[in-house]
């Protein structure tokens, strides 16, 4: 590997050496549009098997880039090259945990929620990372945050419930049920083995189980250690959880990583489910982890539920954005969404006022369409066109109740884990058709030209013509209007530039679906029903029968 010419990677300027393998490297890069430094991942597979891992590796980056949480390692940019693949990812310059021996109590106590806490957002995403081991807990200098990586054989629940037939993962952190049965039963109840297999690595002085062939049948039936005997330090509650997460008895561990971290969290008063928060921060029942995301109006946490355990995304408003008066409002949108119950759009699950100021908590999300469009290509036609389904579907849900989303775009609408699911993201505008609305102190590069004004109300055409904005950026990568509030009132009056300006093998039925979905007329506009028919239809003539049957399906959810 370390003779073969490297390849040229899009936007980086690779650095120095920062590991090496059988098949790849990790180089140290500078991101030169995000202005970041990134690691950069370089895997040549073996010839006699080098497509198929190459469909394996970028498996592993689609991914990644559908996962969104603090203690899961993000993901900026992939791709294939000619005789393998890269991966440009969140630097951690901390290196991984497999050095670490008799952490001490406090920061063992640390690591053990961020990596629970990563691992139930793994779980909720419904994908199993099947490798937890030291090596593939990651550590940020900055504030000692850790992150689980490397889902390089990490499988979606829906595959192992089908039975994955292959044995995989590392030996001495594989649950013992795993040799027991073919298929392999692979589960949430594996991956929390293997993590506390990984916590009680870097808690003892030495490894729990014996060397060599040994380890298999230790893990059948092996005494376990005695933790507080050998670290009398540790509290006695994350003693005996670590001991609970090897048990030989699938049954006899906890039966999710939410449980495991509600009984690391509930013996104390108020604990952040991540290591860099203050242990008091809290708004109503939720723990504040890691800022996500902020903005002029709002600050976005990780959070979880101090008695469940439940994570999610808690949205406070900022108080002296543009919305710092629009509280009430928002927690009337909330109430609003609160009722809605489909599989896409995003739940909210809690609402209220802190430090004066409106907060709003949804569940966990992943990436947005926008953030994975920009940071690899435009989404192929088809894809495109089921996105269109899955989001029309929602929208026609919401309409028959007499509501409209009102902020809807590609920044507004996540992906699933599975690469094809979608749901709407962040229903914090949702108002009654017919009402005022929340008007241009929304989104405005997304809005239709009649909700750029201050007269009328908010009717349903308003998000089938942002739904149209998003089919085009979809295929195009290009926002169809940018600019000012103001600038943009004028620029909707005209037509978008052409799509096949940008993307010229768009066929013509889809180029006309986005043309009639962002007509200036909002009469002129078909439903949300009649967009996911179309939409269905075309993708069945390109030849794509899966995204009509799950339309189809999600019309008689």
């Amino acid at each position: 590997m370390a003779e073969r010419s490297l390849p040229s990677i899009p936007n980086v300027a690779l650095g120095e050496l920062l590991g090496e393998g059988a098949f790849g490297s990790v180089h140290r890069g500078r991101h030169r549009a995000l202005d970041v430094d990134v690691a950069v991942k370089i895997v040549r597979p073996p010839r006699t098997h080098g497509a198929t891992e190459i469909d394996r590796l970028l498996y592993e980056a689609r991914l990644m880039a559908r996962l969104d949480h603090p203690n899961l390692l993000r993901i900026h940019d992939a791709g294939a090259f000619e005789d393998g693949v890269y991966m440009v990812l969140e630097l951690m310059d901390g290196g991984s945990l497999d050095d670490a021996r008799a952490v001490d109590a406090e920061r063992l106590e640390r690591i053990t929620r961020d990596l629970l806490s990563g691992l139930q957002a793994l779980h909720d995403a419904r994908v199993l990372h099947r490798d937890i081991k030291p090596a593939n807990c990651l550590v940020r200098k900055a504030d000692g945050r850790v992150k689980l990586g490397d889902l390089g054989i990490a499988i979606e629940h829906a595959t192992a419930d089908g039975g994955e037939r292959n044995l995989a993962g590392t030996i001495a952190f594989m649950a013992p049920e795993l040799f027991l049965a073919h298929p392999p039963p692979y589960s949430a109840r594996t991956d929390l083995y293997a993590l506390g297999m990984t916590l009680l690595m870097i808690a003892l002085p030495s490894a729990p189980f014996p060397d060599g062939q040994g380890v298999v049948a230790w893990a059948s039936s092996g005494a376990r250690p005695e933790v507080r005997a050998l670290r009398p330090d540790l509290p006695a509650h994350l003693a005996a959880l670590l001991v609970r997460m090897i048990a030989a008895k699938p049954e006899d561990r906890p039966e999710s990583a939410s449980a495991a971290l509600r009984a690391l969290l509930e013996p104390r008063a108020v604990v952040s489910p991540v290591a860099y928060a203050a242990p008091t921060e809290r708004i109503g029942p939720w723990a504040l982890g890691a800022e996500v995301w902020s903005s002029a109006n709002w600050r976005l946490s990780a959070v979880t539920h101090v008695k469940t355990g439940v994570s999610a995304r808690l949205s406070h408003l900022q108080p002296r954005g543009p919305l710092a008066r629009a509280g009430a409002r928002i927690v009337e949108a909330a109430q609003l969404a609160s009722t809605l119950e489909h599989p896409a759009i995003a739940t909210v699950l809690d609402w209220g006022d802190a430090e004066g100021r409106v907060y709003v908590v949804t569940a966990a999300e992943g990436q947005t369409l926008d953030a994975i469009v920009r940071a690899s290509s435009p989404l192929s036609e088809s894809h495109a066109l089921r996105v269109t389904c899955a989001v029309a579907n929602a929208l026609a849900y919401m309409h028959a109740r007499g509501l409209v989303y009102q902020v809807m775009g590609p920044g507004a609408v996540n992906a699933g884990a599975d690469g094809e699911s979608v749901h709407l993201s962040w229903p914090l505008f949702c108002a009654k058709a017919g009402s005022e609305g929340f008007k241009r102190i929304v989104f405005p590069i997304d809005a239709a030209p009649e909700a750029l004004t201050l007269e009328g109300t908010i009717e349903a055409p308003v998000d089938l013509f942002a739904l149209g904005e998003t089919l085009y950026f979809l295929l195009t990568g290009h926002h169809p209007y940018e600019g000012r509030a103001d600038d943009l009132a004028a620029a909707k009056a005209l037509p978008p530039p052409p799509v096949r300006g940008l993307t010229p093998e768009v066929t013509q039925p889809t180029i006309d679906l986005v043309t009639a979905l962002m007509a200036i007329d909002p009469a002129a506009r078909p439903t949300a029903a009649a967009a996911s028919e179309r939409a269905a239809q075309i993708a069945r003539r390109l030849g794509d029968p899966i995204g009509a049957a799950r339309t189809e399906s999600a019309n008689h959810h």
